[in-house]
């Protein structure tokens, strides 16, 4: 049975399907509301002045304000997103497993667009957890930021994944919704694949999958074997792709831009001494993420 990829339309979604969601409404509304109070204290910071004794110079409050309200809005987004039915990354049911490769954020996309993984436990040879401390060039150039990473690798019998390497691609060269002149879209990425295994994102520093990864695994341990827990190679730093061959850089960076675009641009430059037009079409040359501007969320 060849593994199916289908758009969110032809996907049937269960009342009886053991779902993991990709984030939290409950947190998200948390954090909403702790980045509303800050904005709504700076706001009367600006206009009363002073707290009791305390009176911060009111351009510099007026700012802090607008970064506060900025969060705000990106976590309120966040917010109505996890509360939306396709609010989820994996569901389980019976012998089939759905994985679902577009972020929950993007979920005024079109649904006609293929986006899930349907596999059946006859395609799955086994099923591991990979930890990784993530390093990389930070956006701005100027050192090296760190990131823990827990991904559920699911490793498949058949190794020809190009049919979903080539969806994963256009999905994040994909553009966003909104008008002509006005489009947004999330740059999160949560699922690879590559050599016959399929990367699920469980934790970063900016989500968390729920239920926790071995609470999948012990679901998916009824379906496929669980292979022994693994640690990968982190280091994306131009100093450590610096040690290896043309070949294992292109592969390594590839791996970054499906993960964190503007981080893979980062690295790039500074690898290759090159422009930021030069750097971005290389990206774009290496894993199919199209060089667009960002948006909030990168």
């Amino acid at each position: 049975m060849a593994m199916k990829l289908l758009s969110l339309k032809q996907t049937a979604i269960r009342g009886t399907d053991e779902v993991f969601v990709a984030a939290s409404p409950t947190g998200a509304a948390a954090a909403t509301f702790v980045f509303g109070a800050l904005t709504i204290a700076a706001g009367y910071l600006v206009i009363a002045g002073r707290i009791g004794s305390f009176d911060p110079p009111r351009l510099m409050t007026g700012f802090i304000g607008a970064f506060f309200l900025l969060f705000a809005w990106m976590l309120f987004g966040k917010w109505k997103a996890a509360r939306r039915p396709t609010n989820w990354i994996m569901r389980i049911r019976g012998s089939e497993v759905l994985i679902k490769f577009r972020s929950f954020e993007n979920w005024r996309l079109s649904e006609d667009d293929v986006q899930v993984i349907e596999l059946n436990r006859d395609e799955i040879a086994q099923v591991g957890k990979s930890t990784e401390r993530q390093l990389t060039t930070d956006r701005q150039g100027h050192g090296v930021q760190a990131e823990g990473r827990v991904e559920l690798e699911i490793e498949l019998k058949d190794k020809d994944t190009s049919a979903l390497e080539a969806a994963l691609a256009e999905e994040r060269s994909r553009p966003g919704w909104g008008g002509q002149h006005m489009q947004t879209k999330a740059l999160d990425y949560p699922v690879q694949a590559a050599d016959g295994v399929i990367r699920v994102t469980w934790r970063n520093q900016s989500s968390s999958v729920r239920p926790k990864i071995d609470d999948a695994l012990a679901r998916l341990g009824k379906i496929a074997s669980v292979a022994e827990a693994r640690q990968r190679d982190g280091d994306f730093t131009p100093s450590a792709l610096r040690k290896l061959s043309e070949a294992e850089q292109n592969t390594k960076l590839a791996e970054l831009a499906q993960r964190d675009k503007m981080a893979a641009i980062s690295t790039a430059r500074e690898l290759y001494k090159c422009s930021l037009t030069e750097a971005m079409k290389k990206v774009e040359e290496l894993s199919g993420v199209s060089p667009q501007a960002p948006s909030a969320r990168s």
